[in-house]
């Protein structure tokens, strides 16, 4: 059994941050606010509800192929860390535990003094403590589960020596609070180290995996399987495209990919005196990578194979173009606290890249706004050099952005060969929406907004009246597809 009041004092009320708490029946609250959290199965639930994840609706085990045995990544962590490992972990804080895959080699590589195991589910949280009871692990040391999702702030400051997560951060919409919050949590001279994706790799990655697509498409026109691996294509692509944009983010599970010297100088403007972003393994080709992908995707083995085989020829198109710490799929971000309380100035601010004008032909598109009753319905298609975000379409002075994402593999043929390099952005061009109109004959104008902020009006600035029922914009001419 937990004995909460252990505890305690390094809790305090995440609604109101009062550090007065007490442990009742099935309850912890808080004696300034009166706030309550419930407690069940010795999980203490303080996000209650406010955040969930689709990951909840799978059987995370069997997708991922964790089990009982301690995962070897562990230890890869450690070799990546190399002298940047203390030489204990002291009170650890693990954020994003899941269902234990990381903690379990963490007890029993006997490193931490405690250990707070945190998820934002419930649900993963009871799966992960009752693999560490019938592991036997759970009485190892000192051991506390609670429910925290990155933005709660159930923890009074410098409570932990290390923090750490394995496939956290990039669901976690504002990075810079968060990373903030690690400063506060940690003792002088604590470590912070996080698993992340990395996003120039995964550039390159679907790269590959386009043109594996539409070379296996002309071989094998019927394979339904293709879709698969096209959709979760689509899917990734569609964070690399709006990077950045928070409120877009914010609807997604998965929201961002990093870069290194990005994230590298947040870190250390929110607070960090050392932030590197350290390579894990190379995967020179993508194959690793790969594997792992459409495994997840629900191929058979014939088909695994097949892409598999086209990634060694092909991946050398793109992933020669990345520097060496980019091979790797994901970063072990290492971040440490300074070990006084002087804190060290931040580091300029990085340089604002402003995209080139777009040139009138730099994108191709066709899009076809089709009145209804009460609704616009929206078709077509933007493909270009600069991958083509949005659509922004303006009916009677009312906003609606429209994301370009969706897989086309006919567009990728009716194009793809016109440039080097279109990356995956002419397999993922298609767009689809229905528009709320309440006018006959609204007035209209549309623009396209690519990835990098530049955009091409695509009507005249005052705009069209569409009064037939169906409007053709396009500048494709003979070779729409």
């Amino acid at each position: 059994m937990t004995s909460f009041d252990d505890w305690l004092t390094i809790l305090r009320c995440p609604s109101c941050g009062g550090p007065s708490l007490a442990a009742e029946a099935a309850t912890i609250r808080c004696l300034d606010c009166g706030g309550s959290y419930p407690v069940a199965e010795e999980i203490i639930d303080f996000v209650a509800g406010r955040e969930t994840t689709t990951l909840d609706d799978i059987d995370y085990d069997s997708l991922y192929m964790i089990s009982d045995e301690p995962s070897p990544l562990f230890a890869e962590l450690k070799r990546s860390a190399a002298g940047r490992w203390p030489a204990a972990l002291g009170d650890v804080l693990e954020i994003g535990a899941g269902t234990g895959y990381q903690t379990v080699p963490l007890i029993m590589a006997g490193e931490a003094r405690s250990l707070v195991v945190t998820d934002v589910s419930v649900k993963m949280l009871e799966i992960c403590r009752s693999r560490l009871v019938r592991t036997g692990l759970e009485k190892r040391q000192p051991l506390l589960f609670l429910t925290y999702g990155g933005t709660e702030s159930p923890f009074r400051a410098a409570s932990f020596d290390s923090c750490f997560g394995s496939s956290v951060v990039h669901h976690i919409l504002d990075v810079g609070a968060f990373l903030a919050d690690m400063v506060r949590l940690l003792r002088p001279g604590g470590v912070a180290f996080f698993l992340e994706p990395n996003a120039r790799f995964h550039r390159a990655l679907l790269a590959t995996l386009a043109d594996i697509l539409m070379d296996m498409g002309q071989d094998e026109p019927d394979n339904p399987e293709l879709s698969l691996m096209a959709n979760w294509l689509a899917d990734v692509n569609l964070n690399l495209s709006h990077v950045g944009d928070l409120d877009f983010l914010a609807t997604r599970e998965d929201k961002h990919l990093f870069f290194s010297e990005e994230i590298e100088w947040l870190a250390r403007e929110q607070g960090f005196a050392e932030a590197e972003a350290l390579p894990l393994r190379a995967d020179p080709c993508g194959c690793q990578a790969l594997e792992t992908y459409v495994t997840q995707c629900g191929v058979s083995p014939r088909t695994r194979a097949e892409v598999l085989a086209r990634a060694r020829q092909l991946g050398q198109r793109y992933f020669s173009l990345l520097p060496p710490r980019d091979l790797s799929p994901s970063f072990l971000l290492w971040f440490t606290k300074a070990k006084t309380s002087a804190c060290p100035p931040p580091p300029p601010r990085l340089p604002a890249v402003k995209p080139e004008p777009l040139a009138s032909n730099s994108i191709l598109y066709r899009v076809e706004l089709r009145r209804g009753h009460g609704s616009c319905n929206v078709q077509g298609w933007a493909v270009g050099h600069r991958t083509p975000a949005w659509l922004l379409l303006t009916l009677n002075e009312q906003l609606t952005r429209v994301p370009i994402w969706l897989p086309s593999a006919d567009v990728n043929q009716a194009f793809g060969w016109r440039a080097t390099r279109l990356f995956a952005n002419a397999l993922c061009a298609r767009l689809t929406a229905e528009i709320p109109t309440d006018s006959a004959s609204p007035t209209l104008s549309a623009a396209i907004e690519t990835a990098d902020g530049g955009r091409l009006e695509l009507t005249p600035a005052g705009g069209i009246g569409l009064e037939d029922d169906l409007l053709i914009l396009t500048n494709a001419g003979a070779a729409d597809s």
